[in-house]
């Protein structure tokens, strides 16, 4: 694997490169505990402090701090979108909460079965006794037995 960006940024501005290598740790951290807009402030400077110096890197470098400036940005508008629904994991933590992962174990089996459905054209059944059509039991009397639910 190549440099990371701050490896990159370490040539051309060191104080940028120190930035970054501080301020992403903390950035986690800011999303770990629910700070989401003080995480959505901290990545604005790393993505202005990334800027200002892209123009003195070599071609390949400055696409590699362009692909990071371009995630920060995914991440800031992922972090707006889905603002009310995200989980502050350090609150969980402190109080002695379960931390559960079914909301992503979810979000994946979602992804999954569409992905499924546009390769094959058709829609994934779940059986209520755990099988999927159309690789489960032979009985040819399956659905009228069990109460099928179709999961798009």
């Amino acid at each position: 694997m190549g440099p990371n960006v701050a490896d990159v940024l370490e040539e051309v501005d060191a104080g940028t490169a120190a930035a970054i290598r501080v301020k992403l740790p903390r950035l986690r951290y800011q999303m770990w505990h629910g700070k989401w807009a003080d995480a959505i402030e901290r990545m604005r400077g790393l993505f202005r402090g990334a800027g200002a110096v892209m123009e003195s890197l070599r071609t390949l470098d400055a696409e590699r701090v362009g692909r990071f400036r371009q995630h920060l940005v995914n991440l800031r508008d992922y972090l707006k979108s889905n603002w009310g629904s995200l989980t502050n994991y350090g609150y969980l933590h402190r109080h002695d909460r379960r931390i559960s992962s079914a909301p992503a174990e979810s979000g994946m089996t979602h992804l999954v079965n569409q992905r499924r459905l546009y390769l094959t054209g058709s829609p994934i059944v779940k059986f209520s006794d755990g099988y999927s059509s159309p690789s489960g039991p032979s009985s040819k009397n399956l659905i009228s037995d069990c109460e099928c639910v179709i999961a798009i």
